[in-house]
């Protein structure tokens, strides 16, 4: 049932439908609707044939935590479609994916820009909520994201006072 494809593989079909799907989520959330966002690498995703139960985007990225270079996977439109609300599927889907993003990928943490909302959903996932001032490109300047930044670690939390995602939004 969890499936990883590389994004750039998928039908022009499979991106429109996730993409409606995201739309119905955070289609009118204005600070989604004035930004410019990076492309996904991956989508992992929970489904069985056409049947998608709960999906999100994989960006892989060189970022820089207080000058440091560090290998992040920024997690992206975690979706569930309606229909599959409330039967876990983006819990099973999120803690499946862990060993995947840290063992295969080879990641340091895994990052996460996340509404008020949605906190204590990844909170309880083991993601950790840190302080950090996160600076990103946005139309040829540096942009600065405001709300809740979490980070899930394979080892021990760590908690950057900077955060440069040295490019684009995810």
């Amino acid at each position: 049932m969890l499936k990883i494809d590389n994004y750039h593989n998928l039908s022009i079909e499979e991106k429109q439908r996730q993409q409606e799907y995201i739309n119905e989520v955070f289609g009118e959330v204005n600070f989604i609707q004035k930004r410019q966002w990076a492309h996904p690498d991956f989508v992992f995703a929970f489904k069985q044939e056409d049947d998608l139960f709960s999906f999100f985007n994989l960006i892989i990225r060189e970022a820089t935590f207080d000058n440091k270079k560090t290998k992040v996977a920024g997690v992206t439109n975690a979706v569930t479609p309606k229909h599959y609300r409330g039967k876990g599927y983006a819990s099973q889907l999120l803690t499946q994916a862990q060993p995947i993003i840290f063992k295969q990928l080879k990641v340091d943490h895994a990052l996460l820009l996340c509404t008020d909302e949605l906190t204590d959903f990844y909170q309880h996932l083991g993601w950790y909520k840190v302080d950090s001032q996160v600076e990103f490109e946005q139309n040829h300047s540096i942009g600065h994201y405001q709300a809740n930044t979490l980070l899930l670690s394979p080892q021990d939390p760590i908690y950057p006072k900077s955060i440069n995602l040295n490019g684009l939004p995810w």
